[in-house]
């Protein structure tokens, strides 16, 4: 018999828990990463944390903490808790505490383990409650020409077509994704539609911002979205862009400094070389020039011409 049990969203647990473990198995194996670690194939995510092996390093790369020595290979059930409990340590030097007892991570508690992780997201990989973060996207793609058939109000149905991520990637930068590219049309096949836009806008969003692919398309153009699995990508997309936003400004900050700086033979050889280079993507050598002479020449053919008028006034 399928799992009644609803979501927030009003969603069967038997469409929500799936969504939920992707999502958050990625967002969890993102953080691994920074070690070179990731969660074990061959064990459900309300497992993946029982012998505290894989959590105590999860916490530490959250915290910045590190734990005491824990048990490397633990067998019996007092060694596992052991360990999970040395990873609460590490929440606790930080003052998070966790509404979780030891015992329900030791017996594999699903709904338990997935509000657990939900919870370590909120506080150290998000810095909006939801009402700000849906008022960030609405403010961003609701209401614009650019994006005719985006109307954000929740985080389930409204991100299911895929065309509100793509309005948002668009808000960054279309370098990221353009919207343009995206079919307005409504038809009969909008989930086939779905799935090859959701898609893309994935692809984009890892290769563009690093961003990992925590959702599923099939899962979204089929179902409505679980509105935690979609908080917890918008949030990232958002972090993502924050940080390369602030190093593009960086930049253009550094190239301004940089330019103001120059000097006029600092200038005049920038220029030669941009032409040189010009020259040789065309594949014709022979079309550069020496950019300081023609200047100089330029010059004093001025100079001369304001001679000869000062002359001629005289």
């Amino acid at each position: 018999m399928a799992d009644r049990r609803m979501s927030a969203a009003g969603m069967a647990a038997d469409i929500w828990i799936p969504q939920q473990k992707k999502a958050f198995s990625a967002w969890v194996n993102s953080r691994l990463a920074e070690r070179s670690m990731v969660l074990p194939r061959d064990k459900d995510l309300s497992e993946v944390f029982d012998d505290g092996l894989m959590l105590i390093p999860f916490v530490e790369i959250l915290t910045g903490n590190k734990a005491q020595k824990h048990v490397a290979k633990p067998k019996m059930r007092i060694h596992k808790q052991e360990n999970v409990q040395l990873a609460f340590n590490v929440l606790n030097s930080v003052d998070y505490h966790p509404d979780i007892h030891v015992e329900e991570i030791l017996d594999d508690s699903e709904k338990m383990v997935l509000g657990f992780i939900w919870q370590l997201f909120l506080h150290f990989g998000s810095n909006d409650n939801a009402a700000e973060l849906l008022a960030w996207v609405q403010e961003r793609v609701n209401d614009k020409e650019r994006y005719p058939n985006v109307k954000v109000t929740e985080f389930s149905k409204s991100w299911q077509d895929g065309k509100a991520f793509a309005a948002l990637l668009d808000s960054f930068s279309p370098t990221i994704f353009n919207n343009d590219s995206v079919d307005q049309s409504e038809d009969d096949v909008v989930a086939t539609k779905a799935r090859a836009l959701l898609n893309s806008v994935f692809d984009a969003a890892l290769l563009k911002l690093d961003v990992p692919k925590l959702l599923d398309a099939e899962d979204l153009a089929g179902f409505a979205p679980d509105d935690k699995a979609i908080k917890m990508y918008v949030t990232l997309l958002k972090n993502a862009w924050a940080e390369k936003e602030e190093a593009l400004l960086a930049a253009e900050r550094a190239e301004a400094e940089r330019r103001a700086n120059m000097t006029k033979e600092d200038a005049l050889a920038e220029l030669d070389a941009a032409l040189a280079k010009l020259a040789m993507v065309k594949n014709c050598p022979q079309c550069g020039f020496n950019l300081r002479e023609y200047l100089e020449a330029e010059a004093a053919g001025h100079d001369q011409a304001a001679a000869a008028d000062a002359a001629d006034d005289a």
